[in-house]
């Protein structure tokens, strides 16, 4: 569990240190720009894999091999489905006017 929570909590942590350098260097205006928006998206995928994780340490029992099985076909899962709301997400920020 330890370390499958360090990787997210780790990219958690890189993505508000870019998000703070690259702010910076944008000027400063009331609105959102699209860099912002991507941001928040990263944070969006970031949280929900933390949250998938605690959900999976708390439900699942790590001592069966069907158990262990099926945690890895949630993460498969989850992945793809996560990179395509990403993309998906992307494209139409990209896209917007």
């Amino acid at each position: 569990f330890e370390v499958r929570t360090a990787m997210p909590a780790t990219a958690l942590l890189t993505v508000v240190f870019l998000h703070l350098s690259a702010s910076d260097s944008v000027p400063v205006s009331s609105y959102l720009v699209l860099m912002d928006k991507v941001y928040l998206l990263a944070y969006l995928c970031i949280v929900l894999t933390l949250l998938q994780i605690i959900v999976i340490n708390a439900k699942y029992n790590k001592e069966s091999f069907e158990s262990i099985q099926r945690v890895i076909k949630i993460d498969k899962i989850s992945f793809v489905v996560q990179i395509m709301l990403f993309v998906v997400v992307f494209m139409v920020l990209v896209t917007q006017r």
